[in-house]
């Protein structure tokens, strides 16, 4: 009779989410705070009394209904666990592809570019790009790739040919890899993009002060470890409060280190803003643009 009077209300481990449990019908689940989640002992639960609007850690249910929701919940967080990390897993060495598509899709300029898994699919491909230069990468689930070797600006066809061959399938060793380096099995050909100064830009969740981070230097690159050891003083963090659009002001703040004028300053602000769209409506933890690029022409790419 208990269970049957606050069908609905048990409450428990994960954070406001219906679920089925099968042997008891529909169940709302919710916690109070992270310290009562999946505690390790059995039917240690919560459940919210409406006519006294509050909480409750008394336990009026068997301890077989109990038993039944632990496991049931803990499965369900494994199983969601285990299909993460086969994503993650599965898909490592495309993360700048995918990165690159999302980025896309919330208007964030990016070069074309296209992926390749043999040196034939390099040259067929390559006539996709409006470029006689190109920007060959072998893709790699570590930082460094450019001081390693891995990123090459190549002149013309021969050249993208001869470097693609002995590209694939070498090991490339980064300060971010094993000491026997990670295979390259695939490549991707971009656009090359004439660049006049180059900056470093991230977005990230700041959990220590339960804030939006971003963090800027006018000194971005291949170099932007040794700039934050050596000059931090030259990387700003501006942090702000979560909200659905961030302000023209709060753009402006973020993009001060880089000086830029009149469009590039305009066009450096709408990224922001781009960008911010994209970490909160991605539920991305970071996102980092390293070079963000001011081009000889002007304009501002990723």
């Amino acid at each position: 009779q208990a269970e049957d009077g606050i069908r609905g209300l048990i409450v428990t481990g994960v954070q406001t989410c219906a679920l089925p449990i099968s042997p008891l019908g529909q169940w709302v689940f919710r916690t109070k705070s992270d310290a009562a989640a999946l505690n390790e002992k059995i039917g240690n639960l919560s459940f919210y009394d409406p006519q006294r609007s509050e909480y409750s850690f008394t336990k009026p249910y068997s301890e077989s209904t109990a038993k039944t929701i632990d496991i049931e919940v803990r499965n369900l967080i494994e199983t969601a666990y285990q299909r993460a990390l086969k994503l993650l897993r599965d898909t490592k060495d495309q993360l700048e592809i995918v990165a690159k598509e999302l980025l896309k899709k919330f208007g964030v300029p990016v070069p074309n570019g296209v992926v390749a898994f043999s040196v034939e699919e390099v040259l067929e491909k390559s006539k996709l790009l409006k470029t006689n230069k190109y920007v060959l990468k072998a893709q790699i689930h570590a930082g460094g790739r450019g001081k390693a070797g891995g990123i090459k600006i190549l002149n013309n066809l021969d050249d993208l040919e001869k470097e693609s061959s002995n590209l694939l399938g070498t090991f490339l060793k980064t300060p971010q890899t094993s000491p026997e380096g990670r295979e390259v099995k695939r490549l991707y050909i971009e656009e090359v993009t004439e660049i006049d100064k180059e900056f470093y830009l991230s977005c990230l969740i700041d959990r220590a002060n339960s804030k939006i981070a971003f963090i800027t230097s006018a000194q971005g690159g291949m170099d932007i470890e040794e700039v934050a050891l050596k000059n931090p003083n030259k990387i700003i963090t501006y942090r702000l409060d979560y909200k659905n659009k961030i302000s023209d002001e709060e753009t402006e703040k973020v993009v001060s280190i880089f000086n830029l004028k009149n469009s590039s300053k305009n066009q450096a602000q709408k990224i922001i803003q781009s960008i911010y769209q994209t970490l909160i409506k991605t539920d991305a933890s970071l996102i980092e643009i390293n070079p963000l690029v001011i081009t000889t022409k002007g304009n501002v790419l990723c």
